[in-house]
């Protein structure tokens, strides 16, 4: 059975901090990011605020 393990490098929080989260990602070396959401979340903006160049 092959079991993996992923840790949390970091955890970044402040007003503004959705607008890293792509940054972040490229930084860490991830070509594809899985990100769940609900509809609230969805609703509100966060997905977009979060996408990141």
């Amino acid at each position: 059975m092959y079991t993996s393990k992923f840790v949390a490098p970091e955890i970044i929080f402040e007003k503004g901090s959705l607008g890293q989260v792509g940054f972040c990602c490229k930084r860490l070396g991830a070509s594809r990011v899985f990100l769940v959401a609900d509809q609230k979340v969805i609703k509100c903006g966060w997905i977009k605020k979060s996408k990141g160049e």
